[in-house]
């Protein structure tokens, strides 16, 4: 998978490698009945609908017992979303709205816990494999959100033999990416 995922990017950047690259390791893997872990095997059946929204429980005590935690969360959750936006800026020489950037982050979390979910950030290897992707603009995280959406609908059981090794090379090259290595040199001669 990290081949053809290197291999295909230097061959032709637009076409959707990576995706094509991940679908072929998974396919590879089931096909050959190799003893890998997929995302079905090591997380169980995978959604394949949203829960109905329902607002939590609300009680004084809960509000107390829970209002440390969200602070603390809400914060973590702040700062990592600036810091991934300012990392995008860098990669496509824009400029982020800090403002929106966090009621948008709110937002997204208060629609989350109406459906049992998690708090929800800006994730830096996400944004970075979105923009390597050719995602420049918000456009390309809601195109983001509704593709996962979608797949979770109409993919689940599809989804869940995605093979985990073929997900740790897309996380590899992420990380490489995010490395930045064509500023290696400018970085050692301290520019």
């Amino acid at each position: 998978t990290l081949v053809m995922i290197v291999v295909l990017r230097r061959i032709a950047p637009r076409f959707p490698g990576l995706i094509v690259a991940v679908g072929v390791g998974s396919a590879l893997v089931v096909l050959m009945s190799l003893p890998v872990d997929t995302l079905g095997s090591r997380f169980g059946e995978l959604p394949s609908r949203l829960p109905w929204p329902q607002l939590p429980e609300f009680s004084l005590s809960r509000v107390v017992e829970l209002l440390p935690s969200a602070f603390v969360i809400a914060f973590l959750a702040g700062v990592e979303s600036l810091l991934s936006a300012m990392v995008a800026d860098k990669m496509i020489e824009g400029s982020h709205r800090p403002n929106a950037e966090l009621t948008a982050q709110g937002a997204a979390n208060i629609a989350s816990a109406l459906f049992t979910g998690l708090p929800a950030t800006g994730a830096i290897a996400r944004t970075a494999t979105n923009i390597k992707a050719g995602g420049k603009t918000p456009i390309a995280g809601i195109v983001h959100a509704t593709v996962i959406l979608l797949v979770m609908l109409f993919a689940a059981p599809l989804a869940s033999y995605l093979a985990m090794p073929t997900l740790a090379a897309l996380l590899v090259v992420t990380a490489w990416n995010m490395t930045e290595p064509h500023k290696w040199g400018s970085y050692v001669r301290g520019r």
